[in-house]
């Protein structure tokens, strides 16, 4: 497996957006085939608000949708920088020193919000650019078999949307016929 699904929940829409729930998980996109990932809250009392942003339709959309984080607000979650070394620490377990294509829906939001808090905590960035890969991209190639592989997923839960977007990608990389 030499890819990575990346997807966080945010608390806002801005390059340097707080978010609240990530979830990485390693894959092999030819067969959607996806390895056990890592997944944690952060504790919204933690995070720095002169580092990080808020938006107010974020934060009045995630009140739309209580329901479905419950558990986040019973159990909370833990330090924004112990997330992130844990992210690291995750990545480097699973790849050691094998390159690896990083997913996200999309690159210019997931991953360069995931970048900003790296930095701010001063934690490596462990991919290069180029590495960056969209889903998006492959749902817009073929929308029917994405969204078929897609359904029956919990949305908006870091783990299980990255699951959910392995499947879509997979189903799109197999119609292509490019395996």
């Amino acid at each position: 497996m030499r890819h990575l699904m990346v997807d966080i929940e945010t608390l806002g829409i801005q390059p340097d957006a707080a978010f609240f729930n990530i979830g990485v998980v390693p894959f092999d996109i030819e067969t959607g085939e996806s390895g056990e990932g890592y997944a944690s809250y952060i504790d919204l009392n933690t995070i720095d608000n002169t580092k990080f942003s808020y938006s107010p339709g974020t934060i009045k959309f995630w009140f739309n949708e209580l329901d479905k984080n419950k558990h986040y607000l019973e159990n909370g979650g833990i330090t924004m920088q112990s997330v992130l070394i844990g992210v690291n620490e995750f990545i480097r377990k699973t790849f050691d020193i094998i390159p690896f294509k990083i997913w996200s829906k999309s690159p210019s939001f997931d991953l360069t919000i995931l970048k900003h808090a790296l930095n701010v905590y001063s934690l490596p960035i462990l991919w290069e650019y180029f590495d960056e890969l969209d889903v998006r991209t492959m749902e817009f190639l073929n929308k029917a078999a994405y969204l078929e592989a897609y359904n029956n997923f919990k949305q908006h839960d870091g783990l299980q949307d990255c699951y959910a977007q392995i499947k879509g990608i997979s189903a799109v990389y197999r119609s292509l016929k490019i395996v």
